[in-house]
C-alpha cells in the first residue's frame, strides 16, 4: 500500500517562482499526495494569488507570520497529515511526473531513514562526483548534492530536496529551533540527530530537481555574495549557526579545527580576498559577531 505522502513547500518573498514550483508538484502522477503551502508573505500580486485559489482543491495553504525558516518547517512538519513528508524549496523546477514516486521507492530500501534528491543549479555547470571526505565526521563541509550517481550514505540532506518518514523525523527530536534568522545548518543538525538513531541519509539522483539559486527571497543565499548591510547581518546569523551546530556536535578537539576551516573558507577564501579589504573587514567582523551571538544561544541536547 502506497504511503500517504506530504510535500511541504515554506514560502515567504516569492510570487511566482513559487507558481512554477507548484505546477512541477500538481502535475506529479503520485497519489494520495498533500501538497502544503506554508505561506509566510502577507500578500501576493494578483496571478499568484489567482493561481492558488483555482487550486485550491489540491494545494493546502497555511497563513503564517515570517518568524524565520525554521519555524516554517516545523510548522510544515507538525501540520502535515502524510506519513511521508517531503520538503521542497519554493524556487525549484520539477519537470519529472514521477519525482515523488521516486522518494517514496528509495524508502523501500532497508536500513533508510532519509533521502536527499538531486539538486540541480538553474545556471549549468559540470556535475560533481562524490568527495570520498564525505565519509569523515566532518563529512558535511565536502558534501554537494548535485552528483549524478548514487550514495548510500550521505553526511547530510539539503532542505531543498528531502524526505523522511514521520516516525523517524519524531525519533529524531525534529528540527532545532535554536537556528536562527535563515537557518543555515538546522538541516544539518537534524541530519545528525536521524544518523544517530542508527538510520542512513541516501541520496537518489533520479529524484531530481533544478534549484534557482541566489533568487530573491527564501533563506536570502545570495547574500554570500554580496557586500551590503543586509549582507552583513545574513553573515552573522550565518556563522552564528555553524558555532551552534559545531559545539553541539563536535567535542572540542574536532570543533576548533572546524571553525577555522569555515573561517578560512568563507571569511578569507580567495573570492573574499580579491574584493578589497572592506569585503575581508565585514566578513572578518561579521565571524566574530557571530562567534559572540553562538555564545548566547542554548545547546539544545541533541536528539531531544
Amino acid at each position: 500500500m502506497s504511503p500517504r505522502v506530504s510535500v511541504c513547500v515554506p514560502t515567504y518573498g516569492r510570487h511566482e517562482l513559487l507558481v512554477d514550483t507548484l505546477r512541477g508538484l500538481l502535475n506529479q502522477e503520485y497519489g494520495p499526495l498533500e501538497i502544503l503551502v506554508y505561506d509566510q508573505n502577507e500578500s501576493h500580486p494578483d496571478s499568484v494569488r489567482r493561481f492558488l485559489e483555482e487550486h485550491g482543491g489540491r494545494l493546502r495553504v497555511e497563513r503564517g507570520e515570517p518568524r524565520g525558516l525554521v519555524a516554517a518547517y516545523r510548522a510544515c512538519a507538525s501540520r502535515a497529515s502524510g506519513d511521508l513528508l517531503v520538503f521542497v524549496d519554493d524556487d525549484v523546477l520539477i519537470d519529472d511526473p514521477g519525482f515523488i514516486r521516486r522518494h517514496v521507492d528509495a524508502h523501500e530500501t532497508p536500513g533508510t531513514g532519509a533521502v536527499c534528491g538531486r539538486i540541480v543549479p538553474e545556471r549549468p555547470r559540470p556535475p560533481s562526483r562524490p568527495d570520498p571526505r564525505i565519509a569523515r565526521p566532518d563529512g558535511w563541509r565536502f558534501v554537494r548534492f548535485d552528483y549524478e550517481e548514487p550514495v548510500d550514505a550521505m553526511p547530510s540532506l539539503a532542505a531543498a530536496n528531502m524526505s523522511f518518514r514521520r516516525e523517524v523525523y519524531e525519533e529524531a527530536g525534529g528540527f532545532d529551533p535554536n537556528y536562527r534568522g535563515h537557518g543555515f545548518r538546522f538541516e544539518t543538525d537534524f541530519s545528525f540527530a536521524l544518523r544517530k538513531t542508527g538510520r542512513r541519509i541516501r541520496f537518489v539522483p533520479g529524484a531530481s530537481l533544478v534549484h534557482r539559486y541566489g533568487s530573491p527571497g527564501g533563506a536570502g543565499n545570495v547574500h554570500l555574495t554580496r557586500l551590503t548591510p543586509e549582507s552583513r547581518e545574513w553573515l552573522v546569523v550565518f556563522f552564528a549557526n555553524t558555532f551552534y551546530f559545531l559545539r553541539k556536535w563536535h567535542g572540542r578537539r574536532r570543533r576548533i579545527p572546524a571553525a577555522f576551516a569555515v573561517w578560512r573558507e568563507q571569511a578569507m577564501n580567495r573570492a573574499v580576498l580579491t574584493q578589497g579589504w572592506e569585503t575581508v573587514l565585514m566578513r572578518q567582523r561579521a565571524f566574530l559577531e557571530g562567534f559572540r551571538m553562538a555564545g548566547g544561544m542554548r545547546t539544545r541536547d541533541p536528539g531531544t
